[in-house]
């Protein structure tokens, strides 16, 4: 969806994204130099494969929780899962942006995340109609180069014997579009291979009474990234 966000509201958005990322590792920060990291893993933040974070940090307030309930793709969820679909979360995923050196002498190289599905079929057997759905929205324009999302088409089907079945598909988007797919399509993340950080919003909508457990990252599975924070720190606990 093409210009799914207005560009005033894309500024808005921006300044809010990265500010909400920023006090999430400003916190990460603190936790590493206090030696209380534990496994890296808070319900606000964590790390993906392909120098990425993940961040949920504030993401359920505004100016998100409004685009949430009621941006220009609403209408369209709501006619795939129903009516009374659900807004289960919202966050980022920021591709880090790369070193301006040179690649170093062992080789290594900026790599594309590993192919994977946000969830599973609910029935192992019978192809069911979507139950959820996850909604990009680009903070920055998406290219080739700064890592747009590749989708494996097809793969949301239990009879797509292999994930190759109907082609792979990168999307290049101007920022504030947004990508509609279902949740057990498989995707990754390509290259971040510019300077810059690449921003991308989601927003994950499910059928009324459909969970998920997997990806949902609440007080009963994480610990908050304000919970241990060294005195003195800034944090203000809500």
């Amino acid at each position: 969806v093409r210009d799914a966000v207005s560009p005033a509201k894309l500024v808005e958005l921006q300044l809010a994204a990265k500010a909400n990322l920023d006090d999430a590792l400003r916190y990460r920060s603190q936790h590493y130099a206090a030696g209380t990291m534990g496994s890296g893993v808070w319900k606000e933040l964590c790390c993906r494969d392909g120098d990425r974070f993940d961040v949920q940090f504030r993401m359920s307030e505004e100016p998100f929780a409004a685009l949430g309930a009621d941006g220009s793709w609403c209408e369209a969820v709501r006619l795939i899962l129903g009516a009374d679909a659900q807004l289960l979360y919202t966050g980022q995923v920021v591709a880090c942006g790369c070193d301006p050196e040179p690649a170093s002498d062992d080789g290594s190289e900026i790599e594309d995340q590993a192919w994977h599905m946000d969830g599973a079929h609910l029935d192992d057997e019978l192809q069911l109609p979507c139950h959820m759905l996850t909604v990009f929205v680009p903070l920055v324009d998406l290219g080739a180069e700064n890592g747009a999302t590749e989708f494996s088409l097809g793969t949301h089907l239990h009879d797509c014997e292999d994930s190759n079945a109907m082609g792979e598909h990168i999307i290049e988007c101007s920022a504030g579009s947004a990508i509609l797919f279902d949740y057990r399509l498989l995707h990754r993340g390509t290259a971040n291979r510019t300077t810059a950080d690449r921003p991308i919003l989601y927003f994950t909508y499910a059928r009324s009474g459909v969970e998920d457990p997997v990806n949902y990252r609440h007080a009963s599975q994480e610990t908050s990234i304000l919970h241990g924070l060294p005195a003195g720190s800034s944090a203000v606990v809500f």
